[in-house]
């Protein structure tokens, strides 16, 4: 009789879930003529290590070439998935009016990704997009001083010294990179420091980098279910969460009883660009787009994944590369102390000037963005009205998204797009040289990325600094040729390790 009984339960069991998948990957009607990246190529990419550039490449002839719109299995969803640039350039343009982002709290609201982001800027609808705008847009709308990220790469740069032997060693820099990132959020945007250059294994550092690290995982990514099951739930990872909330929820509280006192100075005050008091001091009390905490929060950790997680996998992408081509990297160092100079102190803090009249420099980091996209497929979106895209007719309810890959390596936009060459961005031909048009990793339009700019100044001091105080090569046993990442998420580069030495 429990025999019995347990088979039942089990049979049920076992229907339930096939029919739960069977909902996950049947393909809507509207979507069946547009070919398909087989979904076993997908679970190989996400289980096996692979590149992005890698799975594009594999894809490339069969699929991206032949066809300008695809779908793919993402995120527990199909998406349409459009690589003419004509048609990308054209998804911008209707953006906010017959295509609109899909909120993360319309899907799973338990899913870890979502607890974590919340309803914050990056994935708001039209309508909580025009409130959040309207509050975080005076932050971002002043310079970026040099000194705010030099101070926090100071740290970086005196740590690695005291830790190195006058020959060099080997270091695995994505660890420090990730440090001296989480460092400069903390001390530019929200006036608090992590310090965690010095101090790693602080509670809320630590709870952070344990996030970022588990928050993509590819079986969760795309059954978020499976986080409703005890014994699979990643119990761990949601109490990382609620610590790094804590802090969160703790700093807007004194910030509101801060703002609440009488006579309190305007933000920002001189030298400040504390992104948490700005977006408060933006809307008075009574106004009715003022973000509530939990808003405040969301928005927190929005800007925390632009301006830490990806700002980090582009500059271990950036060092990697530079590794890899020593003539690049000898290049972009004679620029450097061409503006600098070669005397101490050795860990000089470029001035906006100086940085400003780094041309190679920078156009090394423009093409390792192209190179290296922090992420393949753009933040998702939904048509919410009947609109043709080209040829294409897309129904209402359709989700779709943008390939920069697909993009960044058409060898009918770009010159050798397989080769690294920061030389195309020294100059201005239409063949995909220094063509924005073609060039998008902070994509374009109204939804274009608020943190460019700081995300660009980050990216310029730290590298700077990098070149100034150090060489790097691949070790001499290095047993990859390309970088590795996670497959799902930001491709923030994982296990780079490499030969430093100072130089001053």
């Amino acid at each position: 009789m429990v025999s019995a009984a347990l088979e039942i339960v089990v049979s049920s069991l076992v229907a339930g879930l096939v029919y739960i998948v069977y909902r996950l990957l049947r393909v809507p009607d509207n979507l069946r003529p547009f070919p398909s990246v087989p979904i076993y190529k997908l679970v190989k990419w996400a289980f096996w290590s692979t590149t992005p550039r890698a799975q594009y490449l594999e894809m490339r002839e069969p699929l991206y070439r032949a066809h300008e719109v695809y779908r793919i299995w993402n995120f527990g969803r199909w998406k349409l998935i459009f690589n003419n640039p004509d048609h990308i350039h054209q998804i911008y343009r209707l953006t906010n009016s017959a295509i609109d982002k899909v909120p993360l709290t319309s899907a799973a609201n338990y899913s870890a990704i979502t607890t974590f982001l919340g309803n914050g800027i990056i994935f708001a609808g039209l309508k909580d997009w025009h409130r959040i705008r309207k509050v975080v847009n005076p932050a971002f709308a002043h310079p970026w001083s040099t000194e705010e990220f030099g101070v926090c790469m100071q740290r970086l740069v005196q740590t690695v010294r005291r830790q190195m032997p006058d020959k060099g060693a080997l270091i695995r820099v994505d660890r420090l990179i990730k440090r001296v990132t989480l460092d400069i959020f903390g001390k530019v945007l929200i006036d608090y420091d992590f310090n965690c250059v010095e101090k790693p294994d602080s509670p809320y550092a630590a709870a952070i980098i344990k996030i970022m690290d588990e928050i993509t995982m590819p079986l969760f990514s795309a059954f978020p279910f499976l986080d409703l099951i005890p014994g699979i739930r990643r119990a761990q990872l949601y109490r990382d969460i609620a610590t790094f909330d804590e802090l969160l929820f703790s700093l807007i509280q004194t910030k509101l009883q801060q703002q609440q006192q009488p006579g309190k100075p305007p933000y920002p005050a001189k030298g400040s660009s504390d992104l948490l008091g700005m977006m408060l001091d933006a809307s008075d009390a009574k106004d009715a787009d003022r973000l509530s905490p939990k808003e405040l929060r969301d928005n927190l950790t929005n800007f925390f994944v632009a301006g830490f997680d990806t700002s980090a996998a582009s500059i271990n992408h950036w060092l990697f590369m530079l590794a890899k081509d020593p003539h690049v990297q000898a290049r972009a160092r004679l620029e450097v102390l061409e503006a600098m100079g070669d005397e101490l102190p050795w860990d000089a803090v470029p001035t906006s000037e100086q940085i400003n009249g780094l041309k190679y420099v920078n156009a090394t980091i423009m093409e390792n963005l192209r190179y290296n996209p922090p992420i393949s497929l753009t933040a998702g979106r939904m048509v919410v009205k009947d609109c043709q895209i080209g040829p294409y007719h897309v129904a209402r309810g359709t989700a779709l998204g943008m390939h920069l890959y697909a993009l960044h390596f058409d060898d009918r936009l770009w010159t050798d797009p397989l080769a690294f060459q920061p030389e195309r961005f020294l100059v201005t031909d239409a063949n995909g040289s220094n063509d924005k048009h073609n060039w998008l990793p902070f994509g374009m339009g109204a939804r274009k990325c608020l943190g460019t700019n700081f995300a660009m100044q980050e990216m310029r001091v730290i590298t700077t600094m990098m070149l100034r105080c150090f060489e790097w090569s691949l070790p001499a046993d290095a047993i990859y040729a390309d970088i590795r990442s996670p497959a799902f998420g930001t491709f923030s580069p994982t296990d780079v390790v490499l030969n430093l030495r100072a130089r001053l």
